[in-house]
């Protein structure tokens, strides 16, 4: 009756949380793997204290797959292991290792090219002028 269902709802619950950890355990252990074998440290200052932190940033976004931690997350469940795997090398080979704030710098490299979203929101002389501020008041604007 009422025990055994109980028993039975206890059961899948300890089986899916088994599941879910054994499933991030392999995202950990896989990761770790791809940070081996891509240098396992950060290409820009050497970074590797803690690993785990290390991030993978696409030197041409055009050539983009995929994201590495999608793909990880994909293969810790799939069945043809070993040729998603070897998609996944190849990802990691367009790829810089990066530490959190490399790859933030790296980011915000990209973000300030000629041309970019960025630099066009910067606001105009006159804009400035409008509210009675001038460019040199900014040290970033010059």
């Amino acid at each position: 009756g009422a025990i055994e269902r109980a028993r039975a709802a206890d059961e899948r619950r300890i089986n899916s949380a088994l599941r879910t950890r054994r499933q991030t355990v392999g995202r950990q252990i896989l990761k770790r793997v791809l940070v081996h074998y891509s240098g396992g440290c950060c290409e820009k200052c050497g970074y590797r204290e803690f690993q785990s932190v290390l991030e993978f940033h696409h030197r041409d976004p055009s050539e983009k797959s995929g994201q590495i931690s999608k793909m990880v997350s994909a293969l810790s469940t799939c069945a043809d292991f070993g040729l998603r795997f070897r998609e996944v090398m190849t990802e990691c080979d367009k790829c810089l290792l990066l530490c959190p704030t490399c790859h933030r710098v790296e980011h915000h490299y990209e973000r300030m090219k000629p041309g970019s979203l960025v630099l066009s929101m910067l606001p105009t002389q006159d804009q400035l002028s409008h509210l009675g501020l001038r460019r040199s008041d900014f040290k970033t604007l010059g």
